[in-house]
């Protein structure tokens, strides 16, 4: 019976290793914004602050960007960030970001 326990326990500490790696996989973000935008940088501090790791890139061409991610021109902002697959444009409320990232819908 121990030899048992022990392979359960082994087992539940990989799995909760394995959903702490794949949870900070979705909290990395990539945010692209031009060089003369200032306001940005609150809410690439606000996502910080809620835990998200944030890189931020200072994009020449924001257009370029934006259609290699086919964003339609009436959605978008001063800035796109990147995040598990998803872009999120402009200054999205973090509860906004938190649910896309719980719900994980399939939409493009």
């Amino acid at each position: 019976m121990r030899r048992r326990e022990f392979l359960l326990s082994v087992a539940a500490v990989g799995s909760i290793s394995l959903i702490a790696r794949a949870r900070a996989a979705i909290k990395k973000m990539v945010v692209y914004k031009g060089p003369n935008c200032g306001c940005c940088r609150a809410w690439t501090e606000a996502m910080k602050a809620a835990g998200f790791s944030v890189t931020t890139e200072e994009a020449a061409d924001l257009a370029a960007l934006k259609e290699r991610y086919a964003i339609p021109a009436e959605m978008q902002g001063c800035h796109t960030a990147i995040v598990a697959d998803y872009y999120v444009e402009g200054h999205v409320p973090l509860d906004a970001v938190n649910r896309l990232l719980g719900e994980r819908p399939d939409i493009a």
